[in-house]
């Protein structure tokens, strides 16, 4: 075979525009949303009808998904790892097959067929060997390493999403047709419970506001009455969502507190409504220790899920709203640690980026391609996640008052930062950021764009004011809003992936108003009050081209960060509040930016208090150039900076059209990458096939050429790592397929008699492998390793270690996830180092390592082997 080096493809994209002489099914009016037969009506501000069905299809869906649960909380298996039920099709009276706790039975690939009919199903637990550790040990350990003790077991329960189960997680009073009983003393826990198919809803369903909204900011919006309908149905919601403790749950079907629902949510905009219960929901995502914890995530959390600093930027938000010098000290010492942590273990040598997934988008296969194991994620980049990072050093080198290290260095890291951040993700084949780039074993960017990740990038980088107004109206759309990435992946279904999610669109809305779209902008705000009027709730997610909310993996109602996107959208958008603060003199500052898209020109928010200072707003006209305000009856220039010391601020502003501005349409296109072709390689062979009849084969992330057919020989003298990526016919490509390395290898097997395996963190926290090379140069190692310490999907005890080649070149820590088993062996990603000719060594250690996962006590893995292979750089 010839190998043609290729040019640089050039994404070749036709956008759709939305040109159609049919209108849209989507209607607004000043009380009525409507999409095609469908409406929502608002009868009053507190009172709303919907005649839109939340269920199409009036089956029962299958597989019914559900956990055994020990005293109510989610101990079973880590988030994703569930028991599936199929009931057979006709029957009745099911009984279903005896389970035991922690044990899965393997799952069928293929989608059963939904059935109509109302079951009974009788589930039977055989609880003898919990028992049993309660009789022989006092405590049981359960699969996600919480320990139950035998004198605190309350109770065998059943969680699930499937009507009537609930996911009982923190609730304190799971409900008791839920626990299993063992009425024959046999140890086998019996349960029975009826599922019925689901009732398709007419138009009598309504929402009428239940709570006291008086000691919130009222909106007010007499020219629509659906806005204000809306706004008042969130704040209900926000208040639904406090719990007990005075924090945050992140929805109605979820009641735990997590680290990146809350901070979402409170910098959009709960931070200026509810400070105090913030501050509770803050608290609670810290350790004993004060480290910002990093829910249980991909492969067994952080270092591999790496975007707590969220936290911190909800923390400085409540500090502007605010003003609470107490609070400035108490976030101070966690912010300050978490950011030394990942500077110091968590970043990429050479780029300076911060390692770990996509912020949010936490299913890997939704956004990943199926093979990369949460080793390879640990080792890319995500554009979010590093967004993220720059945000929270700011705030870190703020607060960072005594510590002249930090005074003198991250300045400078930084504007590094800020500038390389657009640069390291910018894609030419994408014209855009990529959501991610692969790092090991090559340089592979992602396939697809990240909403949340440009939309961050936007507001708070200064770097990406170059190329706002490009990726604003460049950013593929429906008729529903703005979907979470784009491409949409064609081997996963619809959740992050073929998903809109509003909290997501109101970053893109603030992102789309930053860079004067006002088409955007204005598409972003219906589609938030078509799905809000029509669900009658503020839901978490929905189709991106149905929009329905029945349609996606997981859903649930009042989820927070919905509740806080539509408030953020209101206060940060529509009146353009925003607070800064000046560290030198110690004031803050309301600033006003207004931007009202709507026909309708009559708007105020009253009784917000912001620093003690009540703060009345009226607002009229349409557009986002301010042509007056006046402040306390004095005429102000537009753009003055309000001081916020107590005096009560009246606020009256009008607007007009922006003349000078104008946004084309939006990009109304429904878009999806090619599938990864599938390939297997015998010794230089390489077979593939892709649906799509193309594919670019890549070696070392670099395209050398393009495949019309197969097989085809690779020449021994390339070396390297080989994928390809399918491409269609307008040319875009497909994520890249698992790479295979051809070319010299050595493996250095740890262990030679059995167990085969060397094990870390148990009584052995030190390993050190010496060995000889004939040549001098740079290489990659990577090791053959077990975690069998939790699932693949969550978690929080990847393993960890410091790595030293020769005990002298890069200090780096390098992670062990979860691999489900400890039978189950997989591989780290690719490590780089510079070895000599003759004797070298590799040091693995966790007696000085500076820095513990999210588990603090638990750092356990087996390693069996090591690979080596050279590279040419």
């Amino acid at each position: 075979m010839r190998i043609n080096k290729l040019a640089v493809l050039t994404f070749i994209s036709i956008f759709l525009i939305n040109c159609s002489s049919d209108p849209s099914p989507i209607q607004i009016d000043s009380n009525r949303v409507s999409d095609g037969k469908y409406f929502a009506e608002a009868k009053s501000p507190t009172q709303m009808v919907s005649n839109y069905p939340m269920i199409l299809n009036p089956t029962l869906d299958l597989p019914i998904i559900f956990k055994l649960s020990l005293n109510g909380k989610d101990n079973e298996a880590g988030f994703g790892v569930d028991h599936q039920l199929i009931i057979p099709q006709g029957i009745t009276e099911f009984y279903a097959p005896t389970l035991r706790f922690g044990e899965y039975s393997p799952i069928s690939p293929a989608k059963p067929t939904p059935i109509d009919q109302s079951s009974n199903v009788y589930f039977r637990v055989d609880l003898r060997p919990i028992l049993k550790a309660f009789s022989r040990d006092g405590y049981y350990i359960t699969p996600t390493q919480d320990t139950v003790h035998a004198n605190d077991f309350e109770g065998l329960y059943l969680a699930g999403g499937t009507n009537p189960l609930r996911w009982i997680w923190d609730d304190p009073s799971p409900a008791k047709t839920l626990k299993f009983q063992d009425s024959d003393l046999d140890s086998i826990f019996e349960l029975a419970i009826q599922f019925e198919p689901p009732t398709i809803t007419g138009n009598d369903r309504t929402w009428e506001l239940s709570q006291d909204l008086s000691s919130l900011p009222q909106f007010s919006s007499p020219q629509a009455p659906l806005l204000e309908a809306i706004t008042n149905m969130a704040l209900e919601e926000a208040l639904l969502d406090i719990r007990e403790d005075g924090a945050f749950s992140a929805g109605k079907e979820w009641r735990g507190v997590w680290t990146r629902d809350v901070s979402f949510a409170s910098q959009l905009s709960l931070a200026y409504l509810f400070p105090e219960n913030v501050k509770t929901s803050l608290r609670a995502k810290l350790t004993p220790e004060g480290r910002i914890i990093q829910d249980t995530g991909t492969g067994g959390s952080w270092p591999i899920s790496s975007d707590r600093h969220i936290w911190t930027l909800a923390a400085w938000e409540v500090f502007l709203a605010t003003g609470d010098s107490l609070w400035l000290d108490e976030i101070r010492r966690p912010i300050l640690q978490s950011l030394k942590e990942d500077l110091l273990w968590n970043r990429d040598p050479v780029s300076g980026m911060l390692l770990g997934e996509t912020s949010f988008e936490d299913w890997r296969e939704q956004t990943y391609p199926p093979w990369m194991t949460p080793a390879d994620i640990h080792a890319s980049h995500a554009l979010s996640t590093n967004i993220i990072f720059k945000r929270a050093l700011e705030i870190g080198l703020g607060l960072a008052q005594n510590d002249p290290g930090i005074i003198q260095s991250w300045p400078a890291l930084i504007t590094r930062l800020d500038q390389n951040i657009l640069n390291h993700f910018w894609s030419p084949a994408l014209e855009a950021p990529a959501s991610y780039i692969i790092t090991a074993p090559a340089w592979q960017p992602a396939s697809h764009r990240d909403l949340l990740g440009e939309s961050l990038g936007i507001l708070l980088s200064p770097a990406f004011s170059m190329v706002d107004s490009q990726l604003v109206q460049s950013y593929p759309r429906t008729l529903y809003g703005s979907p979470v990435i784009s491409h949409q992946l064609p081997h996963s279904p619809a959740y992050h992936n073929q998903a809109i999610w509003p909290f997501v669109e109101t970053y893109g809305l603030l992102a789309a108003k930053k860079a004067g779209n006002q088409g955007v902008y204005k598409h972003s705000f219906e589609g938030l009050i078509r799905a809000t009027g029509l669900f009658l709730s503020h839901r978490e997610n929905y189709q991106f081209l149905t929009g329905r909310p029945d349609q996606t993996a997981i859903n649930s109602d009042r989820q927070l960060w919905s509740v806080a996107g539509w408030l953020g959208a209101i206060y940060k958008g529509l009146f353009g509040i925003s607070i800064h603060y000046n560290f030198d003199t110690e004031g803050f500052d309301l600033h006003l930016a207004p931007n009202n898209p709507f026909e309708w020109s009559s708007f105020s928010l009253d009784n917000i208090t912001l620093h003690d200072t009540p703060i009345h707003i009226e607002l009229s006209g349409n557009g986002s150039l301010v042509k007056s305000i006046l402040v306390n009856g004095e005429q102000l220039e537009p753009d003055t900076a309000l001081p916020l010391k107590g005096q009560k601020l009246d606020i009256v502003i009008r607007v007009v059209n922006n003349s000078t501005s104008h946004s084309p349409p939006v990009n109304i296109v429904d878009y999806n990458l090619p599938p990864i072709p599938q390939s297997s390689w015998m010794a230089d062979t390489l077979h593939w096939n892709a649906l799509s009849g193309e594919a670019i084969l890549e070696l070392n992330g670099r395209s050398v050429d393009t495949l019309r057919q197969s097989p085809i020989l690779v020449p021994d003298t390339l070396a390297g790592f080989f994928s390809i990526r399918g491409i269609d016919s307008t040319g875009n490509l497909s994520l890249p397929s698992r790479p295979h390395y051809q070319g010299p290898s050595a493996t250095m097997v740890l262990n030679s008699k059995a167990p085969y395996y060397v094990t870390l963190g148990d009584n052995n926290a030190f390993i050190k492998m010496d060995f000889k090379l004939p040549n001098a140069g740079n290489y990659l190692i990577r090791f053959i390793y077990a975690n069998g310490s939790g699932p693949i999907n969550t978690g929080n005890s990847c393993g960890l270690a410091k790595l030293t080649m020769n005990d002298w070149w890069l200090e780096q820590m390098i992670s062990f996830p979860h691999t489900a088993e400890w039978n189950s062996w997989q591989t780290t990603a690719w490590a780089k180092a510079q070895f000599i000719a003759g004797d070298n060594s590799i040091t693995l250690d966790q007696e000085s390592l500076p820095v513990n996962n999210m588990n603090g006590a638990l750092n356990l893995f087996r390693i069996k082997n090591i690979e080596i292979v050279p590279i040419s750089e």
